[in-house]
């Protein structure tokens, strides 16, 4: 699978969010490149995951800090995001081929449809209030 590389038009204009996006990004082509054993795969998901929830909760914080009105459709979102790749992880325990094509499949759903799409929906919001 192809690696996505960061432009500018990722940007959410919030320069610690943009920090937080593009090594997501990188831990993302890091589990494309394939160049890991299971051990490491798994690994890489665990830091993907707990940097993801850290990112998830200084988003949230400055979404509630701006008032932002879709705080809650977003934290449902984020809450999705950990549910699925958890139970990713749970089902597909030893089937390193199956894991893997499903969680790239995911994760390139997740990228444009999150980070792309309802990521950029906050950033006006955040950036009227001081966030940049």
């Amino acid at each position: 699978m192809k690696e996505i590389l960061w432009k500018n038009e990722f940007s959410v204009s919030v320069e610690e969010l943009d920090a937080h996006h593009k090594i997501i990004l990188e831990l993302v082509n890091e589990l494309r490149r394939g160049n890991t054993d299971a051990e490491q795969e798994d690994d890489l998901l665990t830091i993907l995951y707990q940097y993801a929830d850290l990112h998830f909760s200084l988003e949230e914080r400055l979404m509630e800090q701006s008032g932002y009105t879709d705080l809650e459709k977003h934290k449902e979102l984020h809450d999705e995001f950990r549910s699925t790749i958890a139970k990713l992880r749970t089902d597909v325990s030893g089937q390193r081929d199956t894991f893997s094509g499903e969680l790239l499949e995911y994760l390139n759903g997740w990228w444009a449809s999150h980070i792309l799409t309802e990521d950029m929906k906050y950033s006006q919001t955040l950036n009227k209030h001081g966030f940049k």
